[in-house]
């Protein structure tokens, strides 16, 4: 009974993962190995039948997280030292700024009151950039300079 054991020629024991590794779990979609078709074992690295690397897909999970950590919310707000509100309304006037681009894009005038139509949907997108824009500074935390 002890003999198929040690015809087993690789070793698939491994230490702990380092901390830096453990933040970024390995996730797949596909819960099998491309290559010999065996499931992986729950946060493996490698296919524990034929060695296929999933390194990968570590790399990869990975990179999604940072962009999950760039887009965080709290984060931006503490990085920029800003309330909630007057971030929220920043992005808002970014929002409009884009709008009053686009909609010079999206929409051709070929007479001269649709070239007027468009004009005015244009100021009335910058508007409300500028009022987001003021609410915003309005809104904003004060410095820790002025509280003194």
């Amino acid at each position: 009974m002890s003999d198929p054991a040690r015809e087993i020629s690789q070793e698939y024991w491994r230490p702990a993962q380092p901390a830096n590794r453990a933040e970024h779990p390995v996730t797949s979609a596909v819960p099998f190995c491309p290559i010999c078709g065996t499931q992986y074992t729950a946060g493996a690295r490698f296919c524990h039948v034929c060695g296929e690397n999933r390194e990968a897909e570590f790399h990869h999970a990975g990179t999604a997280n940072r962009i999950m950590q760039a887009l965080d919310f709290t984060r931006i707000r503490q990085k920029l030292g800003v309330s909630a509100t007057a971030l929220v309304l920043t992005a808002l006037a970014a929002g409009c700024v884009l709008g009053a681009l686009l909609t010079g894009v999206i929409y051709s005038a070929s007479t001269i009151a649709e070239f007027q139509a468009v004009q005015s949907w244009r100021m009335e997108w910058l508007l409300t950039a500028i009022a987001a824009l003021i609410a915003a500074i309005l809104y904003r935390e004060s410095s820790p300079a002025k509280n003194e």
